[in-house]
């Protein structure tokens, strides 16, 4: 990591992450993961030093029926408040290999922040082979709306796919429910 100010300072971080695997709850999929950010040294400049932002996620998603699922995080960084996050996700529909969702999302940390509709947001994710296109609508207060837009690409689904483990439908590393979907994004990384 480097940060340049005034001066520069640089350090060494490292991420962790799990997730589990499937379990059968009344017939539902849930699953669940954690992520710590950011363990390393502390930001070293000529006479101060920073330690860097750790941030601990911990997060559920949890299959309400076979096209709609809901995820929760819990995200508490050094120094700065906790943050809950609760998004839905449902299968519009499938076309020939592209699939359309809907999701919309509350995030504790722009509601507190900003304040008006900012913590709501919403989007649409469309997935294919070997990835995804995700949009999403967030209004930041005075600030206005924010358009969000993610590209991903999948690396390895034909083998998962070919072992039979399916593809992912949970989510990695988002702070806001209806910007990311449960579908590549929101619970920690694989």
């Amino acid at each position: 990591i480097r940060s340049q100010i005034i001066r520069t300072a640089s350090a060494m971080a490292f991420d962790f992450s799990m997730r589990t695997p499937d379990y059968e709850i009344a017939a539902r999929r849930l699953r669940l993961g954690l992520a710590v950010q950011n363990v390393g040294s502390e930001l070293q400049y000529r006479q101060a030093s920073e330690p860097l932002p750790l941030t601990i996620r911990s997060g559920a998603a949890f299959a309400l029926a076979e096209r709609w699922t809901l995820a929760a995080d819990a995200i508490m960084t050094r120094d700065n408040s906790p943050v809950a996050a609760l998004g839905t996700e449902v299968v519009i529909g499938e076309w020939q290999g592209v699939g359309l969702k809907g999701r919309a999302g509350i995030n504790s940390r722009t509601w507190r922040d900003v304040g008006g509709l900012s913590g709501f947001n919403m989007g649409l994710g469309f997935s294919f082979q070997p990835g995804s296109f995700d949009y999403a609508l967030q209004p930041l207060g005075a600030l206005g709306m924010t358009h969000l837009l993610g590209v991903s690409v999948h690396f390895g689904a034909s083998q998962r796919k070919a072992a039979g483990q399916g593809t992912r439908w949970t989510s990695r590393d988002w702070e806001s429910p209806g910007y990311r979907s449960p579908e590549g994004k929101g619970l920690p990384a694989d």
